[in-house]
C-alpha cells in the first residue's frame, strides 16, 4: 500500500511538474499570429523611413556653404543618436518575436510590440520635424544669400 501510495504521489508530482513545464515552454514559443502582427511591418517601415530622412537631409546640407561645420556636427550627432535609438527598438522587436528569448503571453508580446511602435513613431515624427526645420533654415539662408547678391548688383548699377 505504501509503495502504491508513494508511486501515486510521485506520478501526481511529475504530472504537475510536466504541466507547469509545458505551460512555461508554451510561453517561450511565438504564436504565428503574433509574428504576422501588422505593427511589426509598420515598425520596420518607420525605421527605414527614419534612416532615409536622416540620410537625405544630411546629404542636402553637406557640400554647401549654408551651414557651418559646427552646425553640421550638431546635426550629425542628433541623427547618429536617433539612428542608434531606432536600432535599439529593432533589437527589442527582434528579441520579442524570436522564440525562447522571453517567457511572455501573446497579449504581453502584443503590448510590448505596440510600445515599440509608439516609441519608433515618436522618433519618426521627430526626424521629420527636425528635417523640415533644417530644410527651412537652408531655404532661408539661400534666400538671404540671393537677396544679398541682388542688393550688391543693384548697388553696383547705381554707381
Amino acid at each position: 500500500i505504501a509503495r502504491k501510495g508513494l508511486a501515486s504521489i510521485n506520478n501526481m508530482k511529475n504530472g504537475d511538474f510536466n504541466l507547469h513545464n509545458d505551460y512555461f515552454n508554451s510561453l517561450k514559443a511565438i504564436n504565428p499570429n503574433v509574428r504576422k502582427y501588422f505593427r511589426i511591418g509598420d515598425i520596420t517601415a518607420l525605421q527605414m523611413n527614419i534612416v532615409k530622412t536622416c540620410k537625405n537631409t544630411f546629404q542636402s546640407i553637406t557640400g554647401n556653404s549654408w551651414f557651418t561645420s559646427k552646425e553640421i556636427s550638431y546635426i550629425e550627432a542628433v541623427y547618429n543618436q536617433l539612428l542608434s535609438e531606432t536600432l535599439v527598438d529593432i533589437d527589442q522587436l527582434t528579441t520579442i518575436i524570436t522564440p525562447n528569448n522571453f517567457i511572455m503571453k501573446d497579449d504581453e508580446r502584443m503590448v510590448r510590440i505596440n510600445s515599440i511602435y509608439n516609441d519608433i513613431m515618436d522618433k519618426h515624427i521627430f526626424a521629420e520635424n527636425f528635417s523640415n526645420e533644417i530644410n527651412a533654415l537652408r531655404m532661408q539662408r539661400l534666400k538671404e544669400s540671393k537677396d544679398v547678391e541682388i542688393s550688391r548688383l543693384l548697388t553696383q548699377l547705381n554707381k
